[in-house]
Formats: C-alpha cells, sequence, structure tokens
C-alpha cells in the first residue's frame, strides 16, 4: 500500500533554524541528513518518541530516513511519521520505507514518498522482521556509543593538555603572554608548523588497477565524518592521500569533518577539493592533528578565517590556515599524547570498519525479508 495509507504524520511543532539553535542543549533538533543534528534547544520537544514509541522521519529535499527514539524537534521540511494502528508497526515501516524514494535533483521529494508503496504483510510477520533488522541496528548503536566515548576521551586529554596546559611537567614550564593569551614559554607559531596542506594531484595511470576509497560530503549533513564510497576509481577524486594525512573540510568551517584514513585496510584513499589535506610536520602526529581539529578553539579559529557570500558556501583558504597563529607543543609532549590517543583512535577505526560490515549485511538481508525471499520463520 502507499506509505501515506500505512502511516501517521504527525504534527512537527515549533520549527527550528540556525538562528534559534545552541551547540548544547536537551533536544536535539534534526537536520536533512541521516544522523546529523542541526543543534539543540531546551524548550518543548516538537515531537515525543522514546525507544518504545519511536518516531520515522522523512527528509523532503535529501530523501534521509531516520528512526528517533528520543523527543526531538525539527527545522523545516522534516516530516514525522508513525505507523498506522492494527496495520504497521512503526519501526517495520520505517524498514520498510528506506531507499523508496532516492535523491534524483533538488526538489520536494515528499509527494513521491507518500505515494510510494511499500509491502505490508500481517502485524506479527512485521515484527518479526523488525527482530531480525533492529538485532544489526542494536550493535551498531552500541559501536556508534562506544566511538563516542573513545572521541569524547580522546577530546578532553587534548583540552586538558593544550588548552588548559596541565601536561605532565607543567608546574616546571614557564608561561608568557603571547597573541594567544598566556601560553607555555617557546609555544608561540603559526599552524603551518604543525603540519602542510597536501596539493598533489592524481596521475590517472599511476594507480591503474587499484581501488581506493574515496570521501565525499553529504548534503545538508553537520556531522564531524566524511561518506565513504569503498571500491572508488582514480578518476572520481582528485588528491590522493595515504593513512598519515588528517582530512578538513573546507565547507561549513563551523563544523569541521574529520577523518584518519586508512581504513579497512587500505593505505591510501582519494577525495576532492572539498578537503584540505593535513600532513603533520616532522615530530607532529596525525592523533596530534586530528585532536586539534576537533577542538572547540581551533574550530572558532578556523571559522573566523572562512570566506563567501553565505553560510553554505564558505570557504578556508589554505594559505590563511598555514598563517593561523598556533601554540607549538614541545614534539615530547606531543609523543607522549600520541602514545595515550593513538589506541583509542585505533578502536574508532575498528569499529567503523565493524559497522560497515554490519549495514552491508542488514542491508543485504532487508530487501529479502520484505519480499519474503527469506522466510522470516527459518531467519
Amino acid at each position: 500500500m502507499p506509505t501515506e495509507e500505512a502511516c501517521i504524520q504527525l504534527k512537527p511543532g515549533k520549527l527550528f533554524d540556525s538562528k534559534t539553535v545552541s551547540e548544547s542543549g536537551k533536544v536535539p533538533v534534526l537536520n536533512q541528513s541521516e544522523t546529523g543534528f542541526l543543534g539543540y534547544h531546551d524548550d518543548v520537544p516538537g515531537v515525543v518518541a522514546s525507544p518504545e514509541t519511536p518516531v520515522v522521519t522523512f527528509a523532503n529535499h535529501t530523501c534521509a530516513i531516520r528512526l528517533m527514539k528520543q523527543p526531538f524537534s525539527t527545522i523545516q521540511n522534516i516530516f514525522p511519521k508513525v505507523g498506522k494502528p492494527s496495520v504497521t508497526d512503526t519501526t517495520y515501516f520505517y524498514y520498510a520505507a528506506l531507499g523508496r524514494i532516492v535523491l534524483s535533483d533538488y526538489k520536494g521529494h515528499h509527494p513521491l514518498f507518500r505515494r510510494a508503496h511499500i509491502p505490508v504483510p500481517p502485524l506479527p510477520v512485521q515484527q518479526r522482521i523488525v527482530g531480525i533488522l533492529s538485532a544489526y541496528d542494536d550493535l551498531i548503536e552500541n559501536s556508534q556509543r562506544r566511538i563516542r566515548i573513545l572521541e569524547a576521551t580522546a577530546r578532553d586529554l587534548y583540552r586538558e593538555w593544550f588548552v588548559h596546559f596541565r601536561f605532565p611537567g607543567h608546574e616546571n614550564h614557564p608561561r608568557v603572554t603571547s597573541s594567544l593569551g598566556e601560553i607555555p614559554e617557546g609555544w608561540e607559531g603559526t599552524f603551518g608548523d604543525l603540519a602542510t596542506i597536501e596539493r598533489n594531484g592524481i596521475n590517472p595511470f599511476q594507480f591503474p588497477d587499484e581501488e581506493f576509497e574515496h570521501f565525499s560530503l553529504p548534503a545538508f549533513d553537520n556531522d564531524r565524518l566524511p561518506t565513504i564510497e569503498l571500491g572508488a576509481t582514480i578518476l572520481s577524486g582528485k588528491y590522493c592521500i595515504d593513512d598519515s594525512t588528517v582530512l578538513l573540510s573546507k565547507l561549513n568551517p563551523r563544523i569541521p569533518r574529520i577523518w584518519l584514513p586508512a581504513q579497512s585496510g587500505h593505505r591510501r584513499a582519494i577525495t576532492s577539493t572539498e578537503f584540505l589535506g593535513l600532513k603533520p610536520q616532522p615530530g607532529v602526529t596525525r592523533e596530534f592533528i586530528y585532536a586539534k581539529c576537533c577542538s572547540d578553539e581551533f574550530a572558532g579559529q578556523f571559522g573566523s578565517l572562512a570566506i563567501g557570500t553565505s553560510t553554505s558556501h564558505q570557504r578556508v583558504k589554505p594559505g590563511n590556515l598555514l598563517v593561523m597563529p598556533s601554540t607549538l607543543p614541545d614534539r615530547r609532549i606531543i609523543s607522549h599524547f600520541t602514545k595515550l590517543v593513538s589506541p583509542m583512535l585505533a578502536d574508532c577505526q575498528q569499529l567503523r570498519s565493524q559497522i560497515q560490515n554490519l549495514r552491508r549485511t542488514r542491508d543485504l538481508l532487508l530487501p529479502r525479508l520484505l519480499s519474503g525471499q527469506i522466510d522470516v520463520k527459518a531467519a
């Protein structure tokens, strides 16, 4: 039946935009991406959801579908829905609706989504399908939670050592006044003293048979991470980067997108000109550059360098980034920091690989379960 007959559309409540959200708060505000938030607020949530009573949302311009299990609010053109009583289970509706409408161009896709048909088996069959697919999503969510904890720990350690300057031995390190405020003596410099920017283009004939990870940025996505396409050809990217490179997006500089390459055993990746490829200077490590770029202090400085006519078209020129004032920690302290943080980030990489495998398996199962190709009783 059409999705509009298989669900009930909810009112989204008060709508928010970039001017009315905060960086933190009790209630997240959904954007047009599959996972990101525009920001947060502490008002009454527009939609009440919970693990027991989830809500499905459809993004009008990106076709992103999400299953929300916590109270939330939205921007314009996000449509919250729940399954119709005695007809569809809400979580089943989420799985059945995935991929029914794909992005073709920039327009409103909600009318097409409402008319799109989904299979609607009896409720017991729906619930059995949900049980199978939810097991994968629960594992994915658990891995994502572990990643958030590990990354938060790394950021907290960076802030303690290199923002508050409470690194080991700081008691014996005098401080001086600088353009960055009071910092440890000998630590004043520029970002170019910590990293260079990779500008090497790709010779397509240099890697004729090799496949790469390809990094790109989805529209409307405020997450820190770019999307990754596995098995891309060399012609689909602009720059070739290795596993010592940290990627930093030039788009929407208020929210840097950071990634350490070499996932899934790959030693090289390709990326478009949307990114700056940061190569650590001698004695500086990718882990330190990564942690620095994830800090709020760096995001504020980076954002102040942006130029452009609108938020969505702002860019940061590489030359401006290299001369940006920065603290230059002692290389021995950077080495100590790296020894502590490197295992955390390696665990994050491993967890992301597991998440990719889980999603791939779930996505293979989903159409077979919905079509009846796999007997849910046997599964």
